[in-house]
């Protein structure tokens, strides 16, 4: 089994028999896929030893590091030995190191349809705190993520690249997001 999580219920939905999608938000779609409305913030409802795959993108920043610490050690207890957590999440040290350097190429061209009337401010914003109603809780850096899944104990943990099969393939996702990956041993 393929566990995607906080799949949203758009284009970041998996399809085939092998993947379970979930969410906190209902699925008001009528497509054949597998998804599961669930708070990831109560664990993750399936068994022990079970899973080869766990993938989330764009999620984990909306837990606090509490929170999402919880939520990958119980995707460690759930992966089958050999298996692997990948994450996709917002480079914010990048963007905020664009944005200090006066780098508006960087910045600007894949964000101006968030901010109606261009400038800076409304800009980041928006990738800091994103939408009220489903708001970032906690910054990430490439090396926290390497650590935290060291810490909890997957192996072969390392930065991996954009893989359009795990991910939505959108200049958006890839110039703003850094992706990791760690094995269960």
């Amino acid at each position: 089994m393929k566990v995607n999580l906080g799949s949203g219920v758009g284009e970041g939905i998996k399809k085939g028999p092998d993947w379970l999608n979930i969410d906190v938000h209902p699925f008001p779609l009528t497509w054949d896929v597998q998804y599961l409305q669930w708070d990831l913030r109560r664990g993750l409802p399936t068994e022990c030893d079970s899973m080869e795959l766990v993938t989330s993108s764009h999620m984990l920043e909306h837990l606090t590091h509490v929170e999402a610490r919880l939520l990958i050690e119980r995707c460690f207890k759930c992966l089958k030995s050999g298996g692997i957590f990948h994450s996709g999440i917002p480079n914010f040290p990048r963007l905020l190191r664009a944005y200090l350097d006066g780098d508006w190429d960087y910045i600007l061209p894949p964000m101006m349809h968030f901010a109606s009337n261009g400038l800076w401010a409304e800009v980041m914003t928006y990738a800091l705190f994103n939408s009220p109603d489903d708001p970032h809780k906690s910054f990430w850096d490439v090396e926290f993520a390497l650590w935290l899944l060291k810490d909890i104990g997957f192996i072969n943990v390392k930065i991996v690249p954009f893989n359009p099969e795990l991910d939505v393939d959108s200049e958006l996702r890839i110039r703003y997001t850094f992706y990791i990956a760690g094995e269960k041993p």
